[in-house]
């Protein structure tokens, strides 16, 4: 048979790889028989389209129903099943004006064997050293409360600094968990996008940073919102929160005392833009390309007095890109800065 004359279903056979095609319904329209081979799914359960009913096939079909339901152009999962260690991507392709969900399996089972082995290493440090930390953290403030009124105020003050940098270490721990997530791709397997209220989210976030960030307590009324707060959007909820929470709290900790932070919304058919508006000092032009990468910092009087490592705005654009949105950012020295981002919107429904 000459490559000319074939059809699709003798190319998908030709390929080394598993291949699974969706219909936006969960109908299997296609597969070759290395896909067969790497899950081992009966054939006669997927020609029925009994994937869900298979025992073991949990976290198969909740990848390939959450990405079809909700993910848009493409996603990618690593999947434990049948002893084996399986990579599926999903790419989403529009035909005859339907949409199609393309499956592509393969076999990675000596990669992430070795994976799973430093991904237990490390959660294992970060448990050993979190353990004591909770320990260290339940004294002091023990200590703190019963001799409140018994301690001098330079005992006092060394207290509330033990305290902070407990704090402190137990934050840089979450953050380091967060990166190894991130960079060894496990990421994803903690975020499930779904319909949520974009509103909801957005007041969840200032809750949180006037809540605990105690200079801010009394400056709510700097906030400016504007726009269809009511939209429904496709996003990890907590996750998206804590986009928010960064961002709103560097237009804070970036601008002076009165200056307000402005929050607009608006839509088309499939998306949602967000932006985050600030008139504080602002980036300079040498370094705004840089302000998404891990650890950096730019040289300012305001990240001179501030703690962190650097990491909160990769964390926010790593998070972003796992829920098919995006994040950019505008800004001029001196004069403020626009974050904007951009996510899928979803179907009205009560969320």
């Amino acid at each position: 048979m000459s490559i000319e004359s074939w059809s699709f279903e003798d190319f998908i056979e030709f390929l080394p790889v598993g291949i699974i095609i969706f219909g936006s319904d969960l109908q299997v329209v296609s597969y070759n028989k290395r896909a067969i081979e790497l899950t081992g799914i009966d054939e006669n359960d997927l020609l029925l389209n009994n994937i869900s009913e298979i025992n073991g096939m949990e976290q198969f079909y909740s990848f390939i129903a959450s990405f079809i339901k909700y993910h848009g152009n493409s996603a990618q999962e690593v999947i434990e099943l049948n002893q084996k260690f399986l990579s599926c991507s999903a790419q989403q392709v529009k035909k005859d004006d339907t949409c199609q969900s393309i499956i592509i399996i393969t076999d990675a089972t000596s990669v992430n064997s070795l994976e799973k082995i430093r991904r237990d290493y490390i959660n294992t440090i970060l448990h050993s050293l979190r353990t004591p930390l909770a320990t260290l953290t339940s004294s002091i403030n023990f200590m703190s409360t019963i001799a409140a009124n018994e301690i001098s105020a330079d005992h006092a003050e060394a207290l509330s600094m033990s305290i902070s940098e407990v704090n402190r270490l137990n934050t840089i721990l979450d953050d380091l968990k967060e990166l190894f997530y991130i960079e060894s791709g496990l990421a994803h397997t903690f975020i499930k996008p779904k319909p949520i209220s974009l509103s909801r989210v957005i007041d969840n976030a200032l809750t949180t940073l006037f809540n605990t960030v105690s200079p801010l307590t009394k400056n709510r009324q700097r906030i400016h919102i504007s726009g269809d707060t009511e939209l429904t959007i496709i996003a990890d909820e907590k996750k998206l929160s804590n986009i928010f929470f960064i961002l709103l709290n560097n237009a804070f900790q970036y601008s002076g005392a009165n200056s307000p932070v402005e929050i607009s919304i608006s839509k088309d058919t499939s998306t949602a833009t967000i932006v985050i508006k600030d008139y504080g000092i602002g980036i300079s032009e040498e370094n705004i390309s840089n302000i998404f990468t891990k650890f950096y910092r730019e040289n300012n009087p305001v990240n001179k007095l501030a703690t962190g490592q650097g990491l909160s705005l990769f964390f926010a654009k790593s998070w972003i890109d796992l829920m098919n949105g995006s994040i950019m950012c505008e800004s001029k020295e001196h004069s403020g800065s626009v974050f904007t981002l951009t996510l899928n919107v979803g179907a009205s429904a009560n969320v």
